[in-house]
């Protein structure tokens, strides 16, 4: 009895899966991600657990990763909902879909295996690579990718430096796939498919091919028929289509490569008395891999592209279980790779496409990255964040400062040069380990300082202005209006953890650089360096002015 298991790919860094259309220099990666590709990952995971095995040696792990596991392209995710190759079958009025589209309408579409004949004026309806549906409309979504541009060096003088570009899928996308293997097989590729790290496509150790692998659920065949967003057609009229799942690796009995799945073999799967092509509607790829372990590229061959839809006329009687037994068996050649996978009677009944979005886009959360990444690069980003913010505040603050007419409205500096220098080497200190887990062992250094200049008169009689009302106050520069702080209690204040910027009157509306967030947000340690940078500045300005 076969089983299905479906399982969700996450890519964290951008995955580079070499497709057609690649030349020198240019590297074009594919919208899926291959079933040849997973199968490597699982094999490379189960090996890892048991290093003294090898897969060929054994005829029973050979049919269990090899010969009789098929492995199926996992396409890109409509959020829960595992999507489709868009079917060649629907067309729309040229003219009419241009007027739709430009108004942000939804496109009208119909079925050309439903008209009873051609119309001028219409064209193929494919508007992104994958789709759901339901009974009148076709949602379309593709798969995001990002470019990057490499320079490679070479180690000789004389050979220039060499330029290339990545087209890679981006980062922070979800995948669905299956794998068909035997019940005996189920609760091995199971414990494989556990939550994991995994490697996936090329240039693994530049940056590219991160990914998280996890478990969906195990279902039957029935189960995992209804996973797919069509619906079977009920009635057939001895007529039925073939829709192309995957992409087809075709062959005629006499061994030449075939454009359409051969009317011999469906007479014989199906138990049909006769089968004969009428139409179809059709592209061809060109398929292209690597196996690692053999460091070679796998054979190029013409393949049927995914999407593409044929009808057939047939005698006989079409029955359910032959249905089912060719969608299990699949069709071609290396359907273990995840070729050859086909629906019969899909129903493309569908008269409008619409693009899909993403329940995210609708109802955002907050939530998304830490479903993405572990608690360990949750940490990273969270500490790469804060000192980005940081880094604006900063930035917002030298600007300010940077004005002569701030300075001159706002500061009674009465600090000589021995002091002003000594105040500043404490602050240069304390500021240079910002965002290094320094905070509490510089409030303790600055406690100490203020106990030092606690009886200096000096510090007492340098005035900071803060505004009128107090803290958060946007009055005017007339410094008759604003009570002052002293230097040593503003000092203090920051010893306290409740020193804030807002107590120097700063007028963020004329700011060129917006703060990253109101200072009643900040945590005390952002406020304790954002002062920091504030007296280092006023101290450096103050001296300049003096000398």
């Amino acid at each position: 009895m076969k089983r299905y298991i479906k399982y969700r790919i996450t890519t964290l860094e951008p995955l580079k899966l070499a497709g057609e259309g690649s030349q020198q220099g240019t590297v074009v990666t594919r919208n899926f991600i291959q079933g040849a590709a997973i199968r490597g990952v699982l094999i490379g995971k189960y090996l890892k657990e048991h290093p003294d095995e090898e897969i060929d040696a054994s005829i029973h792990q050979r049919e269990k990763f090899l010969t009789n596991t098929k492995f199926y392209s996992a396409y890109i995710a409509a959020d829960k909902q595992a999507t489709i190759p868009v079917p060649y079958v629907f067309q729309a009025d040229k003219q009419v879909m241009r007027e739709q589209e430009e108004r942000g309408e939804d496109i009208d579409i119909q079925n050309r295996f439903h008209k009873e004949q051609e119309k001028k004026g219409t064209q193929p309806v494919k508007r992104n690579a994958f789709c759901v549906m339901n009974d009148e409309c076709m949602y379309t979504l593709d798969v995001n990718k990002v470019e990057h541009l490499h320079i490679q060096k070479s180690e000789e003088k004389d050979k220039e430096a060499i330029m290339f570009r990545y087209e890679a899928i981006a980062p922070g996308q979800t995948f669905i796939g299956f794998i068909q293997c035997e019940e005996e097989w189920e609760a091995d590729f199971v414990k494989l498919l556990e939550d994991d790290i995994c490697y996936i496509g090329g240039s693994k150790g530049s940056g590219y091919g991160k990914c998280k692998i996890q478990l969906d659920q195990t279902m039957d065949y029935a189960t995992y028929r209804n996973e797919f967003p069509v619906e079977l057609e009920s009635t057939h009229k001895n007529q039925f289509i073939l829709y192309a799942l995957s992409d087809l690796v075709l062959f005629d009995q006499n061994g030449m490569v075939a454009n359409a799945i051969d009317e011999e073999f469906l007479k014989e799967t199906l138990g049909l008395e006769k089968v004969e092509k009428r139409t179809m509607v059709c592209d061809t790829s060109i398929t292209s891999g690597y196996n690692s372990k053999h460091k070679a590229h796998s054979v190029q061959q013409t393949a049927v592209r995914a999407g593409s839809v044929f009808q057939y006329e047939y005698t006989g009687t079409l029955q359910m279980e032959r249905i089912k037994e060719l969608e299990e068996q699949g069709v071609g050649i290396r359907r273990e790779e995840g070729y050859g996978r086909i629906l019969v009677n899909p129903d493309f009944s569908q008269n409008k496409t619409r693009a899909y979005v993403h329940e995210e886009l609708v109802n955002p959360s907050s939530n998304t990255l830490d479903q993405i990444l572990d608690k360990e690069e949750n940490a990273m980003v969270e500490k790469w964040t804060k000192r980005i913010a940081l880094q604006k505040n900063s930035d917002y603050i030298m600007y300010q400062l940077a004005q002569k007419d701030f300075m001159e409205k706002r500061i009674d500096w009465k600090l000589n040069k021995t002091k002003s220098n000594a105040l500043k080497d404490v602050l240069d200190k304390m500021y240079a380990t910002r965002g290094y887990d320094a905070y509490q062992n510089n409030i303790k250094k600055l406690s100490n300082y203020v106990k030092k200049i606690q009886n200096t008169s000096a510090f007492e009689v340098t005035m900071l202005y803060v505004p009128e009302g107090g803290v958060g106050g946007y009055s005017s520069y007339d410094t008759s209006k604003r009570p002052p702080i002293s230097l040593y209690q503003f000092l203090q204040k920051m010893v306290e953890g409740t020193a804030s910027l807002d107590l120097i009157h700063f007028e963020w509306k004329k700011a060129k650089i917006d703060p990253v967030s109101q200072s009643q947000n900040r945590i005390a340690e952002d406020n304790f360096y954002e002062c920091c940078l504030y007296l280092k500045e006023l101290v450096r300005y103050n001296t300049r002015e003096e000398a």
